[in-house]
């Protein structure tokens, strides 16, 4: 055995040990010095849909890792996240009368596999093999949803992302063609403005990109709130102001009726 595979083997092994080591920790006692030092490592064994859904609630998302040893996985946390909510959802301007084009459509929850390899496509980060295996078998328990934009039957940008009760955790965008994303985007934000399925956007990280769209920058511990309190949220209730800086508040738009499927394809 060559000395390359002893350190495989070596640097396997010891993440195996630090990995089950934390699992023996209670998961209310988060954050601790080997726990983050894990999570940032990385570890080998793939986490089952409820351990990635707890661990988003939790501020964490799940991301693939590539280096010399192979194909890993790790948990990232962002120091706070931008959040839209039903009380700042907004499309810009420009973008609404795109949203009711006859020659472009909007579907949700379609054709998965052809977002996920779009999304990919030309790229070398976090979205490994081994993690989209995962994501794969979250969709079939309907915790991943997908928007996509498309013109004449052609689908031509979106995006996927886990559906955690009433949030809509955006993983990754593609486009096809230019604004397409953007525009799968906007149709969203419109429809939780207007009281569809999905009560709260989860972007990620801040960026201006996402304030077009009415997003709000919250602490770890907010979003943490926020997201655990759509879980079983009742369906004529609002409570996001409690988690959005007040200064950035707009007022409350009435609840309607939305379909949240295209023309065609409910």
């Amino acid at each position: 055995m060559g000395v390359h595979s002893i350190r495989n083997i070596a640097r396997a092994g010891a993440f195996l040990v630090l990995r089950s080591a934390v699992q023996r920790m209670s998961p209310q006692v988060p954050n601790n010095r080997i726990e983050s030092a894990v999570r940032w490592l990385g570890f080998f064994q793939a986490p089952e849909p409820a351990e990635v859904v707890a661990n988003y609630l939790r501020g964490y998302l799940l991301f693939g890792r590539r280096n010399p040893y192979g194909e890993w996985f790790h948990w990232y946390r962002l120091p706070a996240r931008s959040v839209i909510t039903r009380e700042t959802a907004h499309v810009p301007r420009r973008q609404h009368s795109l949203l009711h084009r006859d020659d472009i459509e909007f579907r949700y929850d379609q054709d998965f596999e052809l977002v996920m390899r779009y999304c990919q496509e030309g790229r070398d980060g976090w979205l490994t093999d081994d993690a989209v295996a995962v994501y794969r078998n979250m969709q079939t328990l309907g915790l991943i949803g997908t928007v996509g934009t498309y013109r004449e039957g052609q689908l031509a940008g979106g995006f996927w992302g886990l559906s955690v009760g009433r949030v809509f955790a955006i993983m990754s965008m593609f486009h096809l063609e230019k604004s397409a994303g953007s525009l799968a985007l906007a149709a969203l934000a419109d429809s939780v403005s207007h009281g569809g399925r999905w009560a709260v956007i989860d972007c990620g990280g801040p960026g201006y990109h996402w304030d077009r769209y009415g997003a709000q920058n919250v602490s770890v511990e907010h979003f943490s709130a926020l997201v655990t309190s759509q879980l079983l949220l009742p369906e004529d209730s609002t409570g996001y102001s409690a988690w959005l800086p007040a200064n950035h508040m707009r007022p409350t738009q009435a609840a309607i009726e939305c379909a949240m499927a295209s023309r065609s394809h409910i």
